[in-house]
């Protein structure tokens, strides 16, 4: 969670004072045309990108949280490198629905694939168990009302990019409720993943701005 905290504010500190002479909202926001030219970057870089300090701050809250239960159940390196592909798939997904100008900034796409592979994954878990049905159920449906209620509201709310993270993240999270338990048990493989999470990043804002 802390490397997720140290991300966020850090972009928005080289945004907000235009480090290496860049518009870092220009170069790194989803723009749906350009991402779907082939600027792929993109979809990972305005999950760093914020539009005021509200919105990071909502972020930082929300998403530590997800993230700290994603972490909890997958561990902390498999578990932020799931979030950050699930969110740039989210915003994939999301730029294909759009017309070309649409553009957007913003973690919460990851946050909501986040909450996602939450409930996918336990899902997956609960699904084979001799619950009642809806005990089998209830992690997606406490997903869905968690995504209505966080997700849909405000003037300048992406909805398809938080529906398109929340469908992405669980489609991932059903995955990894097969596969997860034994990508990685060690400490070692974990924190290769997560190296693997920031290099994504490092990557991806280097593109953006070269």
């Amino acid at each position: 969670m802390f490397g997720y905290v140290a991300v966020l504010i850090a972009v928005e500190f080289l945004q907000r004072t235009g480090q290496l002479g860049r518009n870092w909202f220009e170069s790194g926001m989803t723009s749906a045309g350009l991402i779907m030219d082939g600027q792929y970057f993109r979809t990972i870089t305005a999950l760093t990108l914020h539009s005021d300090l509200p919105h990071l701050v909502g972020n930082l809250v929300i998403g530590g949280i997800f993230g700290l239960f994603v972490g909890k159940h997958l561990g902390s390196g498999l578990g932020w490198l799931s979030i950050l592909i699930a969110g740039a798939l989210g915003n994939f997904l999301n730029a294909s629905l759009h017309q070309p100008s649409h553009t957007s900034v913003g973690a919460s796409t990851a946050v909501f694939a986040a909450l996602g592979i939450l409930a996918g994954s336990t899902w997956h878990l609960k699904r084979n168990s001799k619950t009642r049905s809806l005990a089998r159920w209830s992690p997606l449906i406490g997903g869905a009302i968690l995504l209505g209620y966080l997700g849909t509201g405000g003037e300048r709310t992406d909805i398809g990019a938080h529906i398109g993270g929340f469908i992405t993240g669980l489609a991932l999270g059903a995955i990894l409720g097969i596969y997860g338990q034994n990508l990685a048990k060690t400490r070692t493989a974990q924190l290769a993943l997560g190296a693997t999470a920031l290099a994504m990043l490092a990557i991806s804002w280097t593109i953006a701005l070269t």
